[in-house]
């Protein structure tokens, strides 16, 4: 039966490492909160990796997770060339693409203190986002217990993460680096930080859907970018869900109020947190209308709505 420790509740700090380092020792799975998303801590061993590839359902390399750089530099043979942008960026909401032995690799260092001290002591862990395949990472305890209390052995839950959001990941072995997954980390952030102008993916800035549809599997989705051209979706609009910002649901209200009867507002884009955090619990809402189709209508473009426009991106059959 699974544990659940609350941050806010009874225990000391210690007291929860403590715990954390007990069970993972006994090759057992935990969940526990990041700056970003949650996340599920394995030890590079067999029995425990297995139990993580069931979850997740891949069976490839995941993202290492650090302490700090000086485990990096312990455990890891980089290149000069990486070492100094490292410095620069972490701990932080980022995940970095690095060339060791001929292989690329994913590394991170959160900056959360809990991780921080567990890794520490445990060393260098996997530590992939703790959910299912093809659904939103958990940017809340309340998602992980309801979605992994059968798979994990222990939750720690903090409420909601700092950022809501994943990490930004970086290739840092191409030149210039180039976002794979905007984030936490701005873009802005990224730049100042390496004091250079970073690549990003074009497909954002034409709101062309990802290779790999997410989120809403096996579901009709669409992406309008232009509530004028609300006509030409031929889908029943009155048995169809709307995912919409505050501020473009008033500017549009007369348009969509008689069409659609399931209207979820996913935050506001003067609060991006809000909306960072809306979008992931919209994305979970939306699966209890089954067989409803999904239509969203994405922020106005702009450094901080990219991440919000990426995850839906993720989860759209068509851009119209």
């Amino acid at each position: 039966m699974v544990k659940i420790i609350y941050i806010s509740g009874k225990y000391s700090k210690r007291e929860i490492v403590d715990t954390c380092l007990r069970t993972i020792y006994r090759n057992e799975l935990i969940a526990l909160p990041t700056e970003t998303v949650y996340g599920i801590v394995a030890k590079p061993e067999r029995e425990v990796l297995e139990k993580l590839y069931r979850i997740k359902m891949r069976n490839e390399r995941f993202t290492i997770h650090f302490s700090d750089i000086s485990q990096i530099l312990e455990n890891l043979k980089i290149d000069e060339k990486y070492i100094e942008i490292i410095r620069k960026i972490v701990p932080g909401p980022a995940t970095l693409i690095v060339e060791t032995d001929n292989a690329k690799i994913g590394i991170r260092v959160p900056d959360h203190e809990l991780v921080r001290e567990i890794l520490k002591t445990v060393g260098p862990a996997y530590m992939p986002s703790a959910n299912r395949k093809d659904s939103p990472s958990p940017i809340s305890g309340r998602e992980v217990i309801e979605e992994l209390s059968s798979e994990v052995s222990l939750i720690i839950d903090e409420g909601y993460t700092k950022y809501c959001m994943d990490s930004t990941v970086i290739d840092l072995t191409v030149d210039p680096p180039k976002i794979l997954r905007s984030g936490a980390l701005t873009i802005e952030e990224v730049e100042e930080r390496l004091g250079r102008k970073v690549r990003i993916p074009e497909n954002i800035f034409r709101f062309e859907p990802f290779p790999e549809k997410k989120y809403l599997k096996n579901r009709r989705s669409i992406l309008l970018k232009d509530l004028n051209k609300i006509n030409d979706i031929d889908i029943e609009y009155f048995s169809s869900v709307l995912l919409i910002s505050l501020e473009k649901y008033y500017e549009n209200c007369k348009i969509i109020e008689n069409k659609f009867s399931n209207i979820l507002i996913y935050g506001s884009e003067k609060d991006y947190l809000s909306m960072y955090r809306g979008v992931y619990e919209c994305l979970r809402i939306v699966e209890r209308y089954y067989n409803c189709p999904v239509v969203i209508v994405p922020p106005s473009l702009s450094s901080e709505s990219i991440p919000v426009i990426e995850r839906f991106l993720r989860a759209v059959d068509k851009v119209l």
